[in-house]
């Protein structure tokens, strides 16, 4: 094997070089094996890709698909093979994104009696505690008040099961908006709450690794401890402003909760144990530990990217 480039004629690039010695990692062999596609191309599909989403609409993407093949298609090899990539991607992502819209609206409205499931740690704000539940596949933001209630609120934990009887109402247009990417579509008013049961097997899992994060994190003095849950496991609940303030005016707020970058902790910490491993375990234990630290995380957006 004489180098990179005999796999794909041509000399390659630093981001080239990453993505050979990524494959020699994981075992790929060498072979006739190249970009797919020209860097005209791959920057069309990723405007394709935004402008779609953003406007939301399948046949809005097939037109962006057309004007994104105008600037890209006539330089690469085989236009015909770019059209169909981004006539894929804009009807696609507008039709997803036309979807996931339409799902911010609530199917029902009204009395409910029955058993939901949280779908993140309850989160304090001053005086009241907010929750966000599933209930029957969508999700409802709940304000709790009341000492006694935000007592037996905070016990609870994301994926627990609970039995609750209240009333789903819709948000404010400007409510909506805020909580939109968080998928919640309504408010739940519950007026009382009977058993709480724990959720599935991953859902026990990550509540008992979690748990084990914060008793670790409650050794460290002062702000130390709720800094070290937030970039473990995205805990921020406990973080004080000044310290928040302090992160973002340095341009570090980043840190200050879970991020893309945790991930990277994550496999350089279980390193040793994968450069031991052949080629197709590693790159299972590989995508096995990404779930796991999603599901850890309580699916963060910042981590699903």
């Amino acid at each position: 094997m004489s180098g990179a480039s005999d796999w794909c004629g041509r000399a390659p690039g630093r981001s080239w070089r990453v993505i050979v010695s990524m494959r020699r990692a994981y075992g790929a062999g060498p072979g006739r094996f190249g970009h797919p596609l020209t860097d005209r191309a791959v920057v069309a599909a990723t405007a394709v890709t935004a402008a779609a989403t953003w406007l939301g609409d399948w046949r809005l993407g097939l037109g962006c698909a057309i004007a994104g093949w105008v600037v890209a298609g006539p330089g690469d090899p085989a236009p015909a093979r770019v059209l169909v990539l981004l006539a894929v991607l804009g009807a696609g992502a507008g039709a997803r994104a036309a979807a996931a819209a339409d799902a911010l609206v609530p199917r029902v409205l009204g009395d409910f009696d029955g058993w939901v499931r949280l779908v993140d740690d309850p989160q304090p704000y001053g005086a009241s505690t907010r929750v966000i539940l599933d209930v029957d596949g969508q999700r409802f933001e709940t304000w709790v008040r009341g000492r006694a209630m935000r007592h037996r609120v905070d016990s609870w934990h994301g994926g627990d099961l609970v039995a609750v009887h209240g009333h789903r109402r819709p948000l404010a247009a400007s409510r909506a908006g805020r909580v939109a990417w968080q998928h919640v579509v309504g408010e739940f008013r519950i007026d009382w709450v009977r058993d709480v049961a724990a959720g599935g097997p991953i859902d026990r899992a990550s509540n008992r690794v979690r748990a084990a994060v914060e008793r670790a994190g409650d050794e460290l003095p002062g702000a130390d401890g709720a800094l070290y849950r937030g970039l473990v496991i995205g805990d921020d609940r406990d973080q004080p402003i000044e310290m928040i303030s302090r992160f973002r005016a340095s341009g570090l707020s980043h840190l200050t909760a879970v991020s893309g970058q945790n991930v990277a902790f994550v496999l350089a910490a279980a390193g040793p144990l994968l450069r031991r491993m052949r080629p197709l375990a590693r790159w299972l234990l590989t995508l096995a530990l990404i779930g796991w630290f999603v599901s850890l995380t309580r699916f963060e957006p910042s981590i699903v990217r």
